[in-house]
């Protein structure tokens, strides 16, 4: 792109040229068409600090949109971004104009907006899309609020300031109740979140600490309900505070400082997660949990307390105390059912579940499955992938307790979720083994090995031929082949993994060596020497060239001599 300094003049001429043609002689689709265009290339253009560019284009922009009439939407946006070229080009007055102008046209085209919702009420899908009309509406103009807002504050203009940035807050805030989303599903909230810290700074400016403080509570809770990053909230944490203790209000200090202590317990116990020292990391987890009991943001301190010691007792193998932690947080969740989704507290059932699943208990495997799927079913939908991870893995866990009907049930509930809308989703690979595997068991042969070769072919398209990972995937396809005595097909994948491990990486080819010991296995045990023989090659050439003896875990060690030594009895030849 041009820089703004190189701008010819002929073409500025030509755009201006160009709209008096348009608005007299080219349809209404091709106008818009020029709009959207233009619009584009204006915001585009500011994003880079082209301001007199981005100023051409915006002003080009409200030409084309005067031309679908004062109440448009179009001719609103487009004069908010013509203001914001004018005050990033230093003309406060007449950004100002271009400000309320938009406010005007906003103004003008919601209450048009109200009326036909009013009128459309009765007809059945009509209601919905003037809601959702109404919706951008009040964005759009909550938008031109905060930015006029913005643009007084710069002024020193204090009062007028606070009280757009009041109405835009409160417009947003209109908008995030009205459309019934959670805030953390809404990127408006970062909208209402800036707008509540701008009221906060022009309080502070009056000396209105009350004020102030008010905002800076409401932008904290807003910031933690949407996620915020960590470093916002300390920012706003460390404002607070200070108008707090102004005030004398001591005992909301004394949240904001506990919230504190919890971010800093949880950073150090991390670190000394990542550096496996699971001691130390354990008593960081407990001191923050102690804190996240008295922060300002208990609920959701407390569900990562939950989390990050669940992950320090699996890591222990404290098996009672992560059980224990597991049932506090289910527990936790049954008080406060209106705190919305929370992953921490998803992979808090995850955890659980593969606790048990680790260790054979299949019984109480089902509860945390069954919590899980609710869970994700209300908050993800009933056809998510999230559910048909969990789906699998309880079908799964219904046919090791002999309940065939219902895993069959479930098994195919989910294996036409994943036909109808999942096949080529690179996400889907984990959901579309664990159920091949179930339809395996369940017999259903021609399905499972559909799932198996889909869940292939989807890791092959986002990964390098030669990753380990695609061996391990072709392992659990030819140990399906081996279970069912498909040996012309097993014979097939038992070729393609030699031939991949022949020519793939040093790194690639130690991390798919454990897949060999597995393949190696099979084939013994079934008298399968040919496909035997083929692995046999493959790993020995690691073992020589890669691992060596004295890298090879204890049991693959055993397993894979024992059988070497059994092939090169048939073979009578040494591998």
């Amino acid at each position: 792109m041009r820089q703004n300094q190189n701008f010819s003049l002929p073409l500025a001429l030509c755009l201006s040229l160009s709209s008096l043609c348009l608005s007299s002689c080219v349809d209404r689709e091709y106008r818009l068409r020029f709009w959207e265009k233009c619009r584009i290339a204006g915001e585009q253009a500011f994003r880079k600090k082209h301001y007199r560019y981005a100023h051409l284009m915006a002003l080009e922009a409200v030409c084309q949109a005067e031309g679908f009439g004062e109440s448009d939407f179009r001719l609103g946006v487009s004069l908010c971004d013509l203001g914001d070229a004018e005050k990033a080009l230093g003309k406060a007055k007449k950004a100002e104009s271009a400000y309320k102008r938009s406010m005007k046209v906003l103004e003008s085209a919601l209450e048009q907006a109200k009326l036909d919702a009013e009128k459309d009420k009765s007809q059945v899908g009509k209601g919905t899309e003037k809601q959702w009309t109404l919706s951008l509406l009040n964005e759009d103009l909550a938008n031109s609020l905060a930015h006029l807002a913005d643009l007084y504050a710069m002024q020193a203009n204090y009062a007028e300031s606070a009280g757009y940035f009041k109405k835009a807050a409160y417009t947003y805030e209109g908008i995030l109740r009205a459309d019934k989303w959670h805030v953390d599903d809404n990127p408006l909230a970062q909208r209402l979140v800036q707008s509540l810290i701008g009221a906060a700074q022009v309080y502070l400016a009056m000396n209105d600490l009350e004020s102030a403080e008010q905002a800076y509570a409401a932008a904290l809770q807003y910031a933690a309900s949407s996620s915020s990053p960590e470093f916002v909230l300390q920012e706003l944490k460390k404002a607070d505070i200070e108008i707090l203790k102004k005030e004398g209000k001591g005992d909301s200090v004394g949240k904001l400082l506990a919230d504190e202590e919890w971010a800093i317990s949880s950073s150090r116990g991390m670190r000394a997660f990542l550096k496996a020292d699971y001691i130390q990391a354990e008593l960081y987890f407990r001191n923050a949990y102690l804190a996240a009991e008295k922060s300002i943001f208990s609920e959701r301190r407390m569900l990562r307390s939950y989390f990050n010691l669940a992950a320090v007792f699996s890591k222990q193998g404290k098996v009672l105390e992560l059980e224990r932690v597991c049932q506090s947080a289910l527990a936790f969740m049954r008080l406060h059912p209106q705190s919305g989704f929370s992953a921490d507290y998803d992979q808090i059932l995850s955890t659980e579940a593969m606790l048990y699943m680790n260790m054979g208990k299949v019984e109480a495997l089902k509860a945390p499955l069954l919590e899980q799927l609710q869970y994700r079913v209300k908050y993800y939908g009933a056809n998510s992938l999230q559910v048909c991870e969990t789906l699998a893995l309880l079908a799964q866990t219904q046919l090791k307790l002999a309940d065939r009907t219902t895993a069959e049930k479930n098994a195919f509930l989910v294996y036409r979720i994943i036909k109808n809308r999942y096949m080529s989703n690179k996400r889907a690979g984990a959901a579309m083994q664990d159920l091949a595997q179930v339809l395996s068991d369940l017999k259903h042969l021609p399905e499972a090995e559909e799932m198996f070769l889909q869940s292939m072919n989807v890791q092959l398209k986002r990964m390098n031929p030669h990753d380990a990972r695609i061996v391990g995937a072709k392992t659990s396809i030819f140990i399906f082949y081996r279970q069912h005595g498909e040996r012309s097909k097993a014979m097939k994948i038992a070729k393609e993994v030699s031939s991949l491990v022949k020519t793939a990486p040093a790194e690639q080819r130690i991390a798919a060596f454990p897949y060999l010991v597995l393949m190696l296995s099979y084939c013994c045990s079934a008298d399968w020497f040919e496909e035997g023989a083929l692995v046999a090659q493959a790993g020995q050439s690691i073992l020589r060239h890669e691992l060596g003896e004295k890298n090879l875990d204890s049991n693959a060690s055993f397993n894979w001599k024992k059988d070497i030594l059994i092939l090169e009895k048939h073979f009578a030849c040494k591998f």
